[in-house]
């Protein structure tokens, strides 16, 4: 399996997709669960609900019930409306992080309408294709507007960067003339679910493989339209095997949600949550390494912080993050620890900061926040049994595994019930007409999780 390939399930209630990385482990998770969409990149005619003077920002309400933090304050009175994008999820008591300055984004470019000129993403490098691109962008600027070109651009032919620029262009006239017109709070631009987000942000080189038939001729369509240089990327799942234990994934999927890593070679590393920070504990075990002490410290902990940048990536994990390595007197072998890090985190398409090693020993980094952590899906809250909705959109994928023509009846815990009458009733209607009779539900006090037997 190529690197870079993206392996997308559709179930039921849930979509998820996997990043695969250049040692065939995974790099990147997403999670689609009906009920929770993220909000990022939605466009909206917010109303300004109260100015926070204390911290220079105000409380915009977005849509009805959901009120969203703009730092930026100045100017702006209480009742106002405003156009404004979502840039982060909502996380714990906090509402979604909004921004006055929008950005449209393509799968080749980033057009912003506050901005001017041209700019080429550092990810294109300093390559044959950035001279190409940097010599054909003046075709791309728009007078009053910014572009950025992203690194697919240099995958894709130039007509393919002119649509792009021309369809995002008309977008952004669209939603102004709809923003002149709407009463506040309105929506004027949907977030992009999570497939067409993947494919935008991330795939590049491997193959897009996808388990479902509709889905898998809607993307076809996307990708012919919208994202040409990954036309003959996108295939079918055709086998009955579900698509992650296909690719040799699944085992690593079930263990997504776990606080315990065991570390290559020996070893583990414990991650905990807090609200200010995530604290990431490295316990060398059994682990052993050739050469001096120190030498084999410093060739354990580089082993470790390559484990937890995957870890940090894979879970989305975001703000200050502190890792409690294995100690190391000597100077220097510090420092070599500390490029080594920064080395394990340059793949992160997030911004990430590798800070140093703090006076108590432990390596310091921030990652920027933007989506929900992984956490937010599996456990409710981090480091507590499965959240409710995953096991219930799992227990859909169980049930129809297992259908046939049976009579089938899904005993569970009463919050899994609730999500499948609630949220996820949708879904399980789904379910139900794929089985070509209705899935039983029965709660149960004392159970944890479900089981679903035959009838």
């Amino acid at each position: 399996m190529k690197p870079g390939t993206i392996a997308i399930e559709v179930s039921p209630g849930e979509t998820r997709a996997a990043l695969i990385g250049e040692d065939q482990r995974l790099v990147e998770f997403f999670i689609d669960r009906m009920g929770q969409h993220s909000l990022i990149d939605g466009i909206y005619l917010g109303r300004v609900r109260h100015i926070e003077k204390a911290q220079g920002g105000a409380f915009v309400e977005i849509t009805n019930g959901i009120t969203g933090f703009l730092s930026q304050s100045k100017g702006l009175t209480q009742g106002q409306s405003l156009v404004v994008q979502v840039i982060r999820d909502a996380a714990g008591d906090k509402g979604p992080t909004l921004s006055r300055r929008p950005a449209m984004r393509g799968r080749y470019i980033t057009l912003r309408p506050d901005g001017r000129g041209v700019a080429l993403d550092k990810g294109l490098g300093a390559g044959l294709a950035h001279a190409e691109l940097e010599a054909f962008s003046p075709e791309l600027a728009r007078d009053g507007f910014g572009v950025i070109i992203k690194p697919p651009a240099a995958f894709a032919e130039e007509n393919a960067l002119r649509e792009e620029s021309s369809w995002l262009f008309t977008a952004w006239t669209e939603i102004s003339e709809i923003a002149d017109t709407a009463s506040a709070p309105a929506l004027l631009a949907p977030p992009p679910n999570a497939i067409v987000r993947i494919l935008r942000d991330r795939a590049a080189k491997g193959e897009i493989i996808i388990d479902d038939r509709e889905v898998f001729h809607e993307t076809l369509t996307l990708v012919r339209d919208t994202m040409p240089d990954l036309y003959g990327l996108v295939r079918r799942h055709e086998t009955p095997e579900p698509i992650f234990e296909a690719i040799g994934v699944a085992d690593e999927v079930d263990t997504l949600g776990d606080r315990v890593i065991p570390l290559p070679g020996g070893g583990r590393m414990t991650i905990d949550a807090v609200e200010a920070l995530t604290a990431i504990d490295v316990d060398r075990g059994a682990a052993s390494g050739g050469g001096t002490r120190e030498d084999a410290i410093l060739a354990f902990n580089i082993s470790a912080t390559k484990e937890a940048a995957r870890q940090i990536r894979l879970r989305n994990i975001a703000g200050l993050i502190l890792i409690d390595l294995i100690s190391i007197r000597h100077k220097a072998k510090k420092g070599v620890l500390v490029q080594a890090a920064k080395k394990a985190f340059r793949s992160d398409p997030t911004m990430t900061d590798v800070l140093g090693i703090t006076s108590a020993g432990l390596l310091e980094i921030t990652r920027r926040r933007t989506g929900a952590t992984l956490s937010t899906w599996f456990n409710a809250p981090a480091n507590t049994p499965k959240d409710a909705g995953a096991d219930a959109c799992e227990a859909l994928r169980t049930a129809l595994r297992e259908g046939g023509a049976k009579d089938l009846t899904l005993t569970a815990a009463p919050e899994i019930i609730n999500r499948l009458t609630g949220p996820l009733a949708n879904a399980l209607e789904t379910v139900n007409r794929k089985l070509g009779r209705p899935l039983a539900l029965k709660a149960d006090q004392s159970k944890v999780g479900f089981e679903i037997h035959e009838r």
